[in-house]
C-alpha cells in the first residue's frame, strides 16, 4: 500500500453552505480532455489545490506546482498526475470541510478565466494525453460550442486566445 502524497478536503459551496462542491479532488478524461470535480468518494486524479496538504517526501520526489507552465488552472491536476506516476496516493480527509466560492479570483464565467483554463488545459493535455490533438480538439470545440451556443463571442475569443497562448 503506497503512502498518501497529497490529501484534499471535501468543499462546500460558499453561498450553499450544505452542497458539496468537490470531494477532494476529481478526475480527468485524457481522450475528451473533460476534468470533472468527484461529489462524493471515488478515485481521484488530482487534489483540488483550493485545499491541499502535501507529504514534503512526495514533493522532494516530483517537485512543486509547475507554475512555469500553468497559470491559475489544472496546475493541481499535474501535480496529482505526476503523484500517481511515481507511485503516490491521492486521499481525501472526509472530516476536513472547507466553504470555497468557487471561481472567485478571476469570476464565474469570465473571459480571464477562459483564457487562462484553456490555455493551461491545452498544456496538460499536450503532457498527458495518448493523442494530444485529439484530446485538445474536443475540449477547445466543447468549450467553443458552448460559448456559441449562448452567444458570448467575447469568451468565443478568449478560448481561441488561450488556445492560441498554449
Amino acid at each position: 500500500q503506497a503512502e498518501a502524497g497529497a490529501v484534499g478536503s471535501v468543499l462546500y459551496e460558499a453561498d450553499q453552505p450544505e452542497q458539496i462542491q468537490l470531494w477532494g479532488g476529481g478526475k480527468v478524461h485524457l481522450w475528451t480532455g473533460f476534468s470533472r470535480h468527484q461529489t462524493c468518494p471515488a478515485q481521484l486524479d488530482f487534489v483540488s489545490g483550493a485545499s491541499m496538504l502535501l507529504r514534503r517526501k512526495a514533493l522532494e520526489q516530483v517537485g512543486l506546482f509547475d507554475d512555469q507552465t500553468f497559470f491559475m488552472y489544472w496546475e493541481d491536476s499535474d501535480l496529482g498526475f505526476r503523484l500517481r506516476r511515481a507511485g503516490w496516493q491521492l486521499a481525501v480527509a472526509e472530516k476536513s470541510r472547507i466553504w470555497h466560492k468557487l471561481s472567485a479570483s478571476l469570476g464565474k464565467g469570465s473571459r480571464q478565466l477562459d483564457l487562462y483554463f484553456t490555455q493551461s488545459g491545452v498544456r496538460f493535455l499536450r503532457r498527458y494525453a495518448p493523442v494530444a490533438s485529439v484530446s485538445v480538439f474536443a475540449m477547445v470545440a466543447r468549450m467553443l460550442l458552448k460559448r456559441v451556443l449562448i452567444g458570448d463571442f467575447g469568451r468565443v475569443r478568449a478560448v481561441y486566445q488561450g488556445f492560441r497562448g498554449a
